[in-house]
């Protein structure tokens, strides 16, 4: 009996200490499915081979709470209790051709439309778009499989501008017939299909900001980057050497940043992510004192100017760390709250429990995780929100190019849909992105952020390419997933990360691997969205879970790993050279073992990208994907021309781009 490898996922509070899976499929018995947190960013996953069928199961975590999978939207009862319900192989089976009438519109004159159809009943599917009475055939192209089906996209585009489109599907079988999906459902008749109509609701379509497909994130944890003014260094200071703990200062600050520049423009990085900088008491600045002055051991106004210049000098961007869920306990709503209690103008901006706000050291309102230091705004209230929505409004007009929002779902949507109107009235081209660990879908509509650090690609990579838990189809599907989940809008737009200050290193989780760390880079430059490097990754830094991953930034070239400085230097060049890489749409064609390759395209032009993570060589022959002719790998320094049959050496990749037809 053929078993199906099926993975979860659970991200727990910090201090969780053990997750695991219970279910009909294990008689619902404790230690049979342990989940891991290797990286220590406190979501843990696991895997359990399971045959065809459906399960019911719960998440149990440390060995007393029985949980549903908040990531499951399916759920059974059974004698008055309720489950997540998986659904594992010929049990997912609905209907043989599966679709939800929508079309993503990526601009006026071109837009998306997703599908999926049963692999074993269907060869082939296009796409019929009927518009002012012509009829147009739009062939798809696969994003991946699961166990029952091939999800695909179709893009089409003309040039009226059309938002009232009509459409539906024509599918080949395999005893060479044909059926007919629309409105109806599955037909033989072609002449019988009831078109599927779309009427555009006349809102702005979906537009994130044009630069970001172009942009080489530079992550900075502003503490621990550079020194530049030991003047307005905290006095409590430690070597730069020393173990980072939770309350360490280096003395990193904004003027260090500003020296180390030209530094990150060498590198290929165009664009920089800023971790919190306004006033706070901690050392990561999630405690917000003044979200309108920047800390005074980071800098001062002037000081941001002067960034906000020297960046612009060397056509670089940064982005602000927005806490907006939650403030610091020296912010002064929050002082003059617990002075006054009850009689506080300010009594709404808080959610409190019961006066006095501390008692007998115990806090009487609630916070972050439940962490005292951190209580959590009423941020829908208006005034909250007003004066939320103007420090944000504020950065933006003074040079900001955009905001990272720490933890938005803890907000309601109806803050982040009045954020984006006050960000984009403020400038059109600011960038959005949310932290969100899970699929942002509600997120990504249009009306709040552009993007979101894609952890779901980081989870795809580190199960590929840090661990090797996952083969080249596991892998595939993790990452067809995400683009078929998102309007492509936002797929251009991805901030796609390997490491972050919430987890640990991938360099540490790859155990130093160069090779595994090589071939994430490589896959992660050449992806839809933009890249980012956390500061010091492209040395090779090290860093387990928090406090670890927040090093002090090494600059000591000798203790660089140089080959990979080199390579980052490398897949940043390439990627700014090659427009396919930033703007192309993306296909994978070989998906065997361990090795994939997938092409990114723009109409006709196209680069092959295959990435071999195995420990033995690839034969490939890419002529199958891109006809008869000469191909040069433009990742390394000395090319060669290949034909035909394209050797890929273990633990190796290439880009290859095709510089002469054969016939």
């Amino acid at each position: 009996m053929h078993k199906y490898n099926v993975f979860f996922k659970y991200g727990a509070h910090y201090d969780t200490k053990r997750v695991e899976i219970v279910g009909d499929f294990n008689n619902w018995e404790k230690g049979t499915c342990l989940l891991d947190d290797e990286d220590g960013d406190n979501v843990w996953w696991g895997s359990a081979k399971l045959p065809a069928g459906s399960y019911e199961y719960k998440i149990l975590v440390d060995g007393t709470h029985y949980l549903l999978d908040p990531r499951n939207p399916m759920k059974s009862k059974n004698n008055g209790h309720e489950n997540s319900l998986l659904l594992v192989g010929s049990a997912k089976r609905k209907s043989d051709f599966v679709h939800e009438p929508a079309i993503d519109f990526y601009t006026p004159t071109c837009f998306y439309i997703r599908a999926a159809i049963n692999f074993e009943k269907y060869r082939d599917s296009r796409l019929i778009v009927v518009v002012d009475d012509l009829f147009h055939t739009v062939n798809g192209y696969e994003l991946y499989r699961d166990e029952v089906y091939a999800y695909l996209l179709y893009r089409y585009c003309n040039g009226f501008g059309a938002k009232n489109v009509m459409y539906y599907f024509e599918v080949d079988l395999f005893d060479g017939g044909k059926e007919y999906f629309g409105k109806n459902g599955l037909i033989r008749n072609e002449w019988e299909v009831e078109h599927f109509e779309y009427v555009h609701p006349g809102s702005e379509i979906f537009q994130t900001p044009d630069w970001v497909k172009d942009a080489v994130f530079y992550q900075i944890f502003p503490e621990r980057f550079e020194n530049g003014d030991p003047s307005i260094s905290p006095p409590n200071t430690v070597p730069l050497d020393s173990k980072p703990g939770i309350d360490t200062f280096y003395g990193g600050d904004l003027k260090g940043v500003i020296d180390k520049l030209d530094y990150i423009k060498e590198l290929g990085a165009n664009a920089i992510y800023f971790n919190p900088i306004f006033k706070g008491q901690s050392v990561h600045k999630y405690d917000t004192g003044d979200y309108m002055k920047i800390d005074p051991h980071f800098g001062d106004d002037k000081v941001f100017d002067m960034l906000v210049d020297e960046t612009k000098k060397r056509s670089i961007r940064f982005i602000l760390d927005g806490v907006f869920n939650h403030s610091g306990t020296a912010f002064a709503p929050f002082q003059d709250l617990v002075k006054n209690g009850e009689k506080s103008k300010y009594k709404n901006w808080y959610f409190v429990k019961k006066f006095p706000m501390i008692e007998k050291g115990k806090a009487n309102y609630v916070s972050w995780w439940d962490f005292p230091s951190l209580p959590k705004l009423n941020a829908l209230h208006p005034e909250v929100m007003g004066y939320l929505l103007e420090a944000a409004r504020n950065w933006v007009e003074r040079g900001a190019s955009g905001w990272r929002l720490d933890v938005p779902t803890e907000i309601g949507h109806e803050f982040w849909r009045e954020f984006r109107k006050t960000v984009k009235k403020q400038n059109p081209e600011a960038y959005i992105v949310g932290e969100i660990w899970y699929d942002s879908s509600p997120w990504l509509q249009g009306d709040q952020f552009d993007s979101v650090m894609n952890y779901r690609f980081r989870d795809a990579c580190l199960g590929f390419f840090a661990n090797r838990k996952l083969n080249a189809d596991e892998f595939v599907k993790q990452i067809g997933e995400q683009i078929y989940d998102y309007p492509m809008q936002a797929n251009f737009a991805m901030f796609n990360l390997l490491s972050s200050h919430d987890t640990a290193r991938f360099h540490t989780v790859a155990r130093g691997s160069l090779d595994r760390i090589r071939l994430a880079a490589a896959f992660q430059f050449t992806y839809l969205g933009a890249p980012s490097i956390y500061y010091g990754e492209e040395n090779g830094m090290d860093g387990g879970k928090d406090p670890d991953n927040r090093r002090f930034m090494i600059w000591d070239k000798t203790k660089w790993n140089k080959q990979l400085h080199e390579l980052y230097k490398k897949l940043a060049q390439v990627r700014h050279e090659n427009d396919v890489l930033r703007r192309g749409e993306l296909r994978f064609f070989y998906i065997k073992g361990m090795t994939v390759g997938f092409e990114r395209f723009i109409g006709d032009r196209k680069l092959l990208i295959l990435i071999n993570n195995s420990d033995e060589n690839v034969n490939i022959d890419v002529t199958r994907y891109a006809g008869n002719g000469e191909f040069v790998d433009i990742s390394k320094d000395y090319p060669l021309k290949r034909k035909r049959a394209y050797t890929l050496y273990a633990n190796d990749f290439a880009i290859l781009k095709k510089i002469r037809d054969l016939r």
